[in-house]
């Protein structure tokens, strides 16, 4: 039997769920100031990133940003993403 809505076991339960999930973030970031970094490259060949927070000795980057929410996207190509980040401003600051 192919999958379905209606013969997936604890469909309603696990949609009734992640819905909740979804309304509580679009709740956090409506009327929030958001900053997006992406990175495309590197991080794929290295297995590393970088949140900067500093440079010359001063606040930039993450340590410096206005932005409530801080997204950190680790792309591949041009249009795909293989992780989004997402740190809240009370824990960088």
């Amino acid at each position: 039997m192919k999958p379905s809505k209606e013969n997936r076991k604890k469909f309603d339960i696990d949609l009734a769920y992640g819905e909740v999930r979804e309304d509580k973030i679009a709740e956090m970031l409506t009327g929030k100031k958001i900053e997006v970094k992406s990175e495309k490259d590197m991080w794929q060949r290295t297995g590393n990133i970088c949140i900067e927070y500093q440079s010359w000795g001063k606040p930039s980057g993450i340590e410096a940003t206005e932005s409530d929410y801080w997204f950190h996207n680790l792309c591949i190509g041009e249009e795909s993403y293989r992780v989004r980040l997402l740190v809240s401003q009370p824990l960088y600051r």
